[in-house]
């Protein structure tokens, strides 16, 4: 039997999470931006799927998603708008 990967807990795979309504407009107002400023993330993004699956939570069109990686030099957070 093989043994099954686990992408979720894979330490490549940064943590993908949606940010709520509050959340979106504190940020927005926090850098003087608008949604249509934010980098986009595809909506079927490999890294965006397998956090789908791994918090139960579905994606659309327009949401702010938050990527938290971790490198050698700190921890960081990353916003992108799923297009």
């Amino acid at each position: 039997m093989k043994d099954e990967i686990k992408y979720s807990d894979h330490e490549l795979i940064p943590e993908h999470l949606p940010l709520s309504k509050e959340e979106e407009e504190e940020l927005l107002k926090k850098f003087n931006t608008t949604k249509q400023n934010l980098p986009k993330i595809k909506k079927n993004d490999m890294g965006l799927k397998i956090m789908m699956r791994k918090h139960s939570f579905k994606v659309t069109k327009g949401m702010i998603i938050k990527i938290h990686r971790k490198d050698f030099t700190g921890e960081y957070d990353y916003y992108r708008v799923v297009e």
